[in-house]
């Protein structure tokens, strides 16, 4: 599961996308281990992902973000 959060330029003028990995919904955490859908680690339990993060500086505009980083 991904959680997707768009911001436009409510944050110091900035406008991003952000993906990142997400282990459990609602996002609020007491509510998801309520739910019975939280990631819960027992002792000694590891989980491994992997994040890319991307910047760029001098885009006007994005109409498509490839999976290879480069946008039109």
């Amino acid at each position: 599961m991904v959680w997707f959060c768009l911001v436009y330029g409510g944050w110091r003028g900035y406008y991003q996308a952000l993906v990142e990995p997400w282990t459990g919904y609602p996002s609020p955490l007491d509510e998801a281990v309520r739910a019975g859908r939280a990631r819960i680690l027992e002792p000694g339990e590891t989980q491994h992902t992997e994040v890319t993060a991307v910047l760029y500086d001098g885009v006007d505009h994005v109409t498509t973000l490839n999976p290879d980083g480069t946008v039109c």
